[in-house]
């Protein structure tokens, strides 16, 4: 890699990380483990096919509304009021022509108002119906006094209730072909894939300060060898994703509109997001089997109580000990069984 291209993006690692310590260093501190976690997951799954293909049944408006209903009340009666608040405030937008990037819920500060809306890209089949309960439970878990447990973890328990509703569905008896219950691990897949291409650079810059052909030696003595051409690949990778981030952005602002502070946030939440959805995947498949519904349902109507509270001393009371060495190999256990048990995986187990 030459000179100049290792200069831009130590200059794009080093904005990113001065602006990820003023907003929660997880990443920095921890770029090792969520390696390992990365990599975990995707040697786990590499041999395995995705490639289930979901009818569609044409589910209407009102029937996503009422199955998602009894879904909530399955979880927690109490819930109710809550859902039917959501549902007949006008916050909800079914998208009918895939308009949104992802199924997602936003809450933002506006003119000192909040502002929560949920917007979800409809599939007509049930996945319409587990997206709408994903969505539902970030709006439970949501307050305008937002911890860092709550960023941390709000993607966990959606995912947890998300699987939760997956299961009830086909116990129900609903057939499988309507519901893609490989989704959420595919899309984990495809994260993990991506990211594991990065990892180097990655941990170069947050474990030595830089990447450069020094750091490059730094990282085979400490971690495992690569070869240097394997290195550069990995740097440019990395580098040219930051560049498609900077790129859209100009082109979606005029020229003096460009704010590089959200360029890099952007790329920044790159980082944040895929740890939270890799994170969120492997807990919420270890909590499902190993957890009780009541204990997570608890976490979270309590997840903004306490700021100050370790998220790994949180976990511990629930059943999640992460200090446990076997915790990982344990949840991608977790992972493959679920994929045993509706007969989405070809091959063996």
């Amino acid at each position: 890699m030459k000179r100049e291209e290792y200069k831009e993006l130590n200059k794009y690692l080093n904005d990113i990380c001065v602006y990820l310590n003023k907003t929660g260093n997880i990443i920095i501190n921890n770029i090792s483990s969520i390696c390992e976690m990365n990599d975990g997951y995707y040697m786990s799954l590499y041999d395995y096919k995705f490639n289930k293909e979901i009818k569609e049944n044409h589910l209407t408006y009102k029937d996503v509304y009422m199955i998602t209903r009894e879904i909530i009340a399955s979880i927690n009666p109490s819930y109710l009021n809550k859902y039917d608040e959501m549902m007949n405030s006008g916050m909800l937008d079914f998208s009918y022509e895939q308009e949104y990037s992802d199924c997602e819920f936003v809450h933002t500060e506006k003119n000192n108002k909040t502002i929560q809306l949920i917007n979800i890209n409809r599939e007509f089949n049930y996945d319409d119906v587990v997206n709408l309960v994903h969505e539902f439970i970030h709006y439970t878990n949501d307050s305008n006094n937002i911890t860092r447990n709550r960023s941390l973890l709000t993607e966990f328990l959606s995912i947890y209730f998300e699987t939760y509703a997956i299961d009830y569905l086909i116990n129900k008896g609903i057939n499988k072909d309507e519901i893609d219950y490989e989704i959420r691990l595919k899309s984990t897949f495809y994260r993990t894939n991506n990211f594991y291409y990065v990892e180097t650079p990655l941990t170069c810059f947050m474990d030595f300060g830089s990447v450069d052909d020094a750091s490059y030696e730094f990282f085979k003595e400490k971690y495992f060898p690569i070869e240097k051409s394997a290195f550069d690949k990995e740097c440019n990778t990395l580098l040219e994703c930051f560049k498609r981030v900077d790129k859209n952005y100009r082109n979606n602002h005029f020229s003096d509109d460009y704010d590089y502070n959200d360029v890099v946030r952007k790329c920044a939440n790159l980082l944040v997001d895929h740890f939270k959805y890799l994170f969120g995947t492997i807990l919420a498949m270890y909590a499902f089997k190993h957890c009780k519904m009541e204990d997570i349902l608890y976490l979270n109507e309590h997840i903004n109580d306490d700021d100050n509270v370790d998220m790994v001393e949180l976990l511990r009371k629930f059943g999640i000990d992460l200090d446990d060495g076997n915790f990982l190999n344990d949840a991608l256990i977790c992972v493959k069984e679920y994929l045993k048990r509706y007969d989405s995986v070809k091959g063996v187990i």
